[in-house]
């Protein structure tokens, strides 16, 4: 699991991430992100690994809390997808758990090229923060990805 940082740049090979084991590899996953971003050119920096940094929540938040615009970058011990989420709202680490508004927030699967918008009718539980959890993208009671 990564977490990354949007930020601009020249464009979809210097957007790549430099570490070998990164999850997005080509300049078509690239594109195919830029896509949910409305074709806003960025550049990917890793904040967070799960391999690197241990895969405890607190270390996740202690990375990502207040950083904008990141993705999440997920591949699946079930089938080996490669599967992620957007925000442009920075993590929170509240106790209480509590939900963000997004309309630009998204889910995807780098797999099976397949982009799915946040929809109007549930912008405002766009993405959940907790403290004891990495992050959520949907309700948790019909979370479409929990992590």
């Amino acid at each position: 699991m990564c977490f990354m940082r949007n930020g601009l740049s020249n464009w979809t090979r210097l957007a790549l991430p430099k570490e070998p084991d990164s999850l997005i590899k080509t300049e078509q996953d690239i594109k195919f992100i830029c896509k949910g971003l409305r074709n806003k050119r960025f550049k990917l920096e890793k904040i967070f690994d799960i391999a690197i940094d241990g895969n405890k929540p607190e270390k996740f938040h202690g990375k990502c809390e207040g950083v904008p615009h990141t993705i999440c970058v997920l591949r699946t011990d079930r089938d080996n997808q490669i599967i992620g989420g957007y925000t442009k709202i920075p993590w929170d680490n509240c106790r209480q758990g509590t939900y963000k508004p997004d309309e630009t927030a998204f889910i995807f699967s780098l797999t099976k090229h397949s982009l799915h918008p946040i929809l109007p009718q549930v912008q405002e539980y766009a993405t959940f923060h907790r403290n004891n959890l990495f992050c959520v993208f949907g309700q948790t009671v019909k979370t479409d990805l929990w992590i």
